[in-house]
């Protein structure tokens, strides 16, 4: 931001009265830009901006002759002191990390998780880092009747043999979650999460706009117990890519 002095002096700088969305690009194709665009156009309504910046956005995001075959993505649109909106663009080959994590529970009353991501984004940060020290790669939110809701940076899904249920209750608009619940197949249905899918053994998928289908291998409790759960079939996995993304990589 640093060579764009507009936004030194801009209520985004000032106030965080800004938004991004972080995406996959695919040979410079961004195929889950119709659900990114949204959220924006709903962020700049919020300011009371217009939604014409996202057409300037969209050539801007256009592919590349020189594209990298798999990208990461990150728009910042931010307010400016002018009362207009503007937007920055950051790209960089991406590699999508392994296919597993381990996950730390906690609670919805607990003091680490204490907010939602979705609305307090400092005490999601802390409540992750939280996680990395207890030797976890990530955080997963419970309700007080612990149900399971979702992790720091994806949506969780139960898999059984003929469906996969997609958590619901107070959690962030989701794009990789939506994608999924709209698939025609009706593979994926909004559901509570509980326990005793834990108990029951299946296969919790992990789903991001950006990393794709991954999936939880262990789960530790407040009281130190872990649970171990199966992967998913590899070929379930190459499945749900397509329906997220449209293509197997």
């Amino acid at each position: 931001m640093e060579s764009h002095p507009a936004f030194l002096n801009s209520p985004f700088l000032h106030y965080g009265v800004g938004a991004f969305e972080t995406m996959r690009a695919i040979a410079g194709r961004l195929p889950l830009w119709d659900y990114h665009r949204q959220r924006l156009t709903r962020a700049l309504e919020a300011w009371g901006c217009g939604a014409g910046l996202l057409d300037d956005l969209e050539r801007a995001l256009r592919p590349a002759a020189t594209s990298a075959p798999l990208e990461k993505v990150k728009v910042i649109v931010g307010l400016m002191e002018t009362g207009h909106a503007a937007f920055r663009i950051f790209r960089e080959a991406y590699v999508p990390p392994p296919r597993s994590m381990r996950l730390l529970a906690l609670r919805e009353d607990h003091p680490m998780a204490a907010g939602w991501k979705s609305c307090n984004r400092e005490r999601h940060f802390f409540a992750k880092r939280r996680a990395q020290a207890s030797g976890c790669d990530d955080v997963l939110y419970l309700t007080r009747r612990k149900n399971l809701l979702e992790t720091s940076a994806a949506a969780i899904h139960v898999l059984s043999a003929d469906h996969a249920a997609s958590a619901s209750g107070p959690i962030l608009d989701s794009i990789s979650r939506r994608r999924l619940l709209e698939h025609p197949s009706g593979f994926f249905a909004g559901a509570r999460i509980s326990l005793d899918d834990i108990r029951a053994a299946r296969p919790l998928l992990l789903t991001n706009a950006l990393r794709g289908i991954f999936h939880a291998s262990e789960i530790v409790w407040g009281d130190g117990a872990v649970s171990r759960l199966p992967a998913p079939a590899a070929e379930l996995v190459e499945r749900f890519e397509t329906y997220l993304f449209g293509t197997k990589k």
